[in-house]
């Protein structure tokens, strides 16, 4: 008989813990005569009785640990992700658009030298806007440290275990 994976082999379900599958494990050795299909089994039990071999393999057939979670936590989760990228998106655009008045500036300063001779003086233009140009500082600022922190906080949600947080501990031990 072909086994698709092990939780069928040992004839228990995903959500099992682990007294449930050493019994499985027992119950299935005790009438076992092949020795390929005692090595599947043993691989099967030295993969599902340790948590970090577990969760790889429950990922790599398609099972998830968010399949045990609310479903409006993970759509929590989604909406709050797409926001902080979106929020990402409009720093970066932010500095994408300071980048191309720096690039403008010194395109003007090189044509005007280049093709008429003339030097620009910047110190009339900066004391006369000078207010715009606290303020560009600023907001440049600002956003400078926002940037950093909407960007590890939607490494931190992408990284976070929801089912803690679901049973009311965001501190709790993680599974």
């Amino acid at each position: 008989m072909i086994y698709s994976n092990y939780y069928e082999l040992l004839g228990i379900s995903p959500d099992s813990n682990d007294i449930d599958i050493r019994k499985a494990y027992i119950e299935k050795s005790q009438y076992l005569v092949s020795d390929s299909l005692k090595q599947d089994l043993d691989s099967a039990f030295q993969t599902l009785i340790d948590p970090v071999s577990r969760n790889k393999y429950d990922r790599s057939i398609g099972l998830h640990r968010y399949k045990k979670v609310n479903k409006g936590v993970r759509t929590g989760k989604g909406i709050l992700r797409v926001l902080l990228t979106g929020i990402d998106a409009a720093f970066t655009w932010w500095w994408s658009f300071l980048l191309a008045i720096i690039l403008c500036l010194i395109g003007y300063t090189l044509y005007q030298y280049y093709w008429y001779g003339v030097v620009i003086e910047y110190k009339p233009l900066i004391i006369q806007y000078k207010l715009y140009l606290y303020i560009v500082f600023g907001i440049s600022i600002t956003i400078f440290f926002s940037h950093y922190y909407v960007r590890r906080a939607n490494r931190y949600l992408k990284h976070l275990d929801w089912e803690v947080i679901e049973k009311g501990g965001l501190y709790g031990k993680r599974k």
